[in-house]
């Protein structure tokens, strides 16, 4: 391609128009205008001269304007000539390129082919079995592994550092022994995140830490409500059983009274049986043949009079001296 030049020769084109001139008269217009139409009293007649002016002035802008563009097309001319051809080249080269891009496109579509078919000889290679579901190819594959820059050997590393790193990271799981490791290995399968795993388990610690400790907190409240309620069951079944005792003592104080009321009784009435026999006894015969005795008693004064009372109800006849 060296040997293709594109030459261009060039004039410098000029313009000229009275640019000065002119500016000179439009400012001495305006300054005109200005001094013209900045009175304060502004008549209708003013206004009617007002318009007029504005219509010259915008006439004349008009045909500036106009002659400019007839001005840019006339110079333009040469540059769209010359645009079209260029143009012409470049449509010639563009298919070229076209042409052997394709051609580059298909050899490197092909080398990426063979890359990738390459990749997953070697993902299968070193990636064993049990890990594939861990370490799946499309979430690892790399894009600048295609790279014609990238060798083989660096694609090998690579997903060695994955085999690595992931029995790494799952022997890390499996040693917390967490009853979670299957839902965090399931986590970590799906994100490859080891910290969102060892989250999980933790989490998961945690929570039933509580959960322990609130059955715990409630199985001492039930164990104490259970020992309450022994205690109590206790409480009260000694009072049963003193109210039991006071029944049986209170039964057996009446029993013991009843039979000392009967056995008094019995002897009330076996003196009383005693005392009718010994006084019917030493009642005298009275039919029989009396005679007079004298007897010198020494009595106290309630004797006394109970003896009277004897000799008057057995029918003793006495006087006393």
């Amino acid at each position: 391609m060296s040997d293709l030049q594109f030459k261009v020769e060039q004039q410098q084109g000029a313009i000229a128009f009275n640019c000065e001139g002119l500016k000179e008269q439009l400012a001495a217009k305006a300054d005109e205008y200005i001094q013209k139409y900045s009175q304060q009293a502004f008549t209708e007649d003013d206004k009617k001269e007002a318009k007029k002016d504005l219509a010259d002035l915008r006439r004349f802008k008009k045909r500036v304007n106009e002659r400019k563009i007839e001005v840019m097309n006339v110079h333009m001319m040469p540059y769209r000539a010359f645009e079209a051809e260029v143009k012409s080249l470049i449509a010639i080269i563009d298919g070229t390129i076209t042409s052997i891009d394709s051609q580059v496109k298909e050899i490197e579509d092909r080398r990426v082919k063979e890359r990738k078919a390459a990749i997953c000889e070697i993902y299968e290679e070193i990636v064993p079995e049990e890990l594939q579901d861990y370490i799946p190819l499309e979430c690892i594959y790399s894009d600048k592994w295609t790279n014609a820059t990238t060798t083989i050997k660096s694609v090998r590393q690579e997903l060695e550092g994955h085999v690595q790193r992931t029995r790494t990271d799952i022997l890390a799981i499996r040693s917390m022994g967490s009853e979670a490791e299957g839902r965090a290995l399931s986590l970590y399968m799906a994100d490859r995140s080891l910290a969102a795993a060892m989250k999980l388990m933790s989490d998961y610690e945690k929570q039933k830490a509580e959960i322990l400790r609130r059955q715990e907190e409630e199985n001492a409240r039930r164990l104490e409500r259970e020992r309450q309620a022994e205690i109590e069951r206790a409480r009260r079944e000694e009072r049963e059983r003193i109210l039991e005792e006071q029944r049986a003592e209170q039964e057996r104080q009446e029993a013991l009274r009843r039979a000392e009321e009967e056995r008094a009784a019995a002897i009330e009435k076996e003196r009383e049986e005693a005392v009718q026999e010994a006084i019917a006894s030493m009642i005298p015969d009275m039919d029989a043949a009396v005679e007079l005795y004298e007897y010198g008693i020494y009595l106290s004064p309630d004797a006394k009079e109970k003896l009277e009372i004897y000799m008057d109800s057995v029918g003793i006849e006495w006087e006393a001296r």
